[in-house]
């Protein structure tokens, strides 16, 4: 006999009598934004018993008031034991169906250099392999392309072959009719250190002499050159070098909200691995700011990579007249903040242990509080604009780990098709709204078919005049195939 699954995306309104004191209830039309918020004990362990009363949500001084609030725990034991738990029951509920991590791996290959990510590629491969569990789902990209371009799947081969794709291509070095130049000396040069700017003047001239037995001639027009006019010409390299590593840096910045933004409807937190050596921070403020707000909007929570390398470089500017310590700190600032915004960490000098540091990863719980709150009037009227909260917890003994803040997000009207849409192409079951369901199996006047009636209980916390019921969408999969036997709504 043939076995179908049956699927439901969304469903219909139970009775209002029904909700009881299961959940908040809110009315529909409020703005409601949604916090991720760990909460452990001093020894690490998450805290799943916490309150709403015992969390405040604080934005310029003032509680926000909390309207959802929903523990969301990581299943215990196998997944395949869980799977079987959550179905064989006989009243089976969504809340019971096992969900692993969301792993949203982001080759930064403007910020790599060439060559350096063959062994961000190496680790990258062997997490995937050994450490992907069946309930676990990973997406690889690489910002910009061409390159890897792999949405969420448990497909270990096609996630592994996607990173062949990689390719690093940061340039530090700028070769101009002076001489050349690193990135880190030309923002030194462009926010007015003179020390820098005189070093670097004293390089190429010593440079310009070395060149005599080859090229006379134009050792001799660089040596007699006015020094000023010489000093003025190094600046405006200094700033081209600059104006091109900030655009570098800002379409890589887009790039990744863009990326993160698009995750939103899909439910849980999700583990940002993201791969750079880093940039400049100085004029790309606001882009780490929306893509902090994208994280924000998306549960995702980046933990940064630093591919940059120490000791001996080929490709230094030597002698320097910055030091490769203070270039790197410059280029990690950037990631350390994406980090602390998000609630993540940055990993600095990751190639050294690379490994060692993507299986704590593997390792971490994803235990976390899932808090909404209504945005004060500020963010209503700036939209998009970044706000500042802080989390805090009441009871004695706790840790509360938490993103810095939200951006309430465009009014924009219900769009059912895309959330239909989105609901259907999630990773996992969707757990937001509690469904409660169960199957009879009937006989059906088709030989070798049965009938089966689906019956579903679910409560909507935003139900009111003009939204007293909601859409339902099935689809009846084959269970040996998965090919679509059955759809509608």
């Amino acid at each position: 006999m043939t076995r179908f699954v049956v699927l439901s995306a969304l469903v219909a309104l139970a009775p209002a009598h029904a909700q009881g004191a299961r959940q908040s209830v809110f009315r529909s039309g409020v703005d409601v934004i949604r916090l991720d918020v760990r909460v452990t004990d001093a020894s690490g362990r998450p805290i799943a018993d916490l309150k709403p009363e015992e969390m405040q949500i604080v934005e310029a001084g003032r509680s926000r008031p909390i309207l959802l609030f929903q523990h969301i725990q990581e299943p215990a034991g196998l997944y395949r034991e869980a799977a079987l738990r959550a179905v064989s029951a006989e009243v089976s509920s969504n809340q019971g169906t096992p969900r692993g991590h969301l792993y949203i791996l982001v080759f930064d290959q403007h910020h790599i250099t060439a060559g350096n990510e063959q062994a961000a590629r190496r680790a990258a491969e062997a997490f995937i392999a050994k450490r992907l569990r069946p309930s676990d789902r990973v997406a690889v990209f690489g910002i910009p392309g061409p390159g890897p371009q792999l949405g969420f799947t448990a497909d270990k081969g096609r996630a592994i072959a996607e990173l062949q794709k990689v390719r690093g291509s940061l340039e530090r070095t700028m070769t101009t009719p002076l001489g050349r130049l690193s990135q880190q000396e030309a923002y030194e040069i462009a926010t007015g250190n003179d020390r820098v700017t005189a070093d670097v003047l004293s390089r190429m001239s010593t440079d310009a002499l070395g060149d005599v037995a080859l090229l006379p001639s134009l050792a001799r027009a660089r040596t007699s050159e006015d020094p000023s006019v010489t000093r003025r010409l190094v600046i405006e390299n200094a700033r081209t070098f600059v104006a091109a590593a900030d655009s570098h840096a800002r379409q890589t910045l887009e790039r990744v909200a863009d990326l993160i933004e698009q995750y939103r409807a899909i439910e849980g937190r999700k583990t940002v691995i993201f791969l750079s050596e880093g940039f400049h921070q100085q004029n790309v403020t606001r882009e780490l700011e929306q893509v902090a707000a994208a994280a924000a909007e998306s549960y995702a929570v980046f933990h940064a990579f630093d591919l940059n390398r120490r000791g001996m470089d080929v490709e230094r500017v030597e002698p320097g007249a910055t030091s490769q310590a203070a270039e790197i700190q410059s280029r990690l600032e950037p990631l350390g903040t994406l980090a602390a915004e998000t609630d993540g960490v940055l990993v600095p000098d990751a190639l050294s242990h690379i490994d060692a540091a993507l299986d704590r990863l593997a390792d971490h719980s994803q235990d976390y509080d899932l808090v909404g709150f209504t945005p004060s009037d500020a963010a209503l009227a700036r939209r998009g604009e970044y706000r500042r909260v802080s989390v805090r917890v009441t009871r004695p003994g706790a840790l509360v780990s938490a993103r810095t803040g939200y951006a309430a997000p465009a009014a924009a009207p219900l769009d059912r098709r895309r959330a239909i849409d989105a609901a259907l192409a999630a990773p996992f079951v969707q757990q937001a709204l509690r469904v409660d369901y169960t199957t009879y199996a009937l006989r059906s006047n088709t030989s070798g078919r049965a009938r089966v009636v689906l019956s579903l209980e679910a409560d909507l916390p935003v139900r009111d005049d003009r939204n007293a019921s909601a859409d339902i969408v099935f689809v009846v999969r084959d269970g040996h195939d998965g090919r679509v036997a059955a759809s509608g709504t």
